[in-house]
């Protein structure tokens, strides 16, 4: 992304915002999660490599993934066992790794993620704080 962009996340949504002029371009938000139903705060951000897709971490412990030019959601996944802090994309743009509460970091192929072989191959544990 160069810069160019900032995305952040709050309670529901998340925005990008053009930083050269500050203007908000475009705002994300899951449609599915019932309103009413509570907060969703959405932890943490991160753009992928090509800067298309924008991935997402929430306290309900999902992975959402989302198409920048389209503002939609491309796909979603339950990670971890509590909220979702840190996502960052490798170089490549073809694996995610998460960190979490629940003291895991996990790491996702998208070759899973669309094939239903599941999301996950490759799970860390902290036991640092027991």
């Amino acid at each position: 992304m160069d810069g160019k962009y900032l995305a952040t996340g709050c309670n529901f949504y998340a925005q990008i915002y053009d930083v050269d002029t500050g203007a908000k371009l475009c705002t994300l938000s899951d449609e599915s999660f019932p309103k009413g139903s509570g907060d969703l705060f959405i932890r943490t951000v991160c753009f992928s490599p090509d800067g298309k897709s924008l991935a997402t971490g929430c306290e309900d412990r999902l992975i959402r993934i989302w198409d920048i030019a389209s503002q939609k959601m491309k796909m979603s996944w339950k990670g971890h066992e509590q909220d979702i802090y840190s996502l960052d994309w490798s170089r490549d743009g073809r694996t995610i790794v998460s960190g979490s509460g629940d003291r895991t970091v996990k790491v996702a192929h998208f070759t899973f993620l669309t094939s239903g072989l599941g999301y996950c191959f490759w799970t860390m544990r902290s036991n640092y704080f027991e």
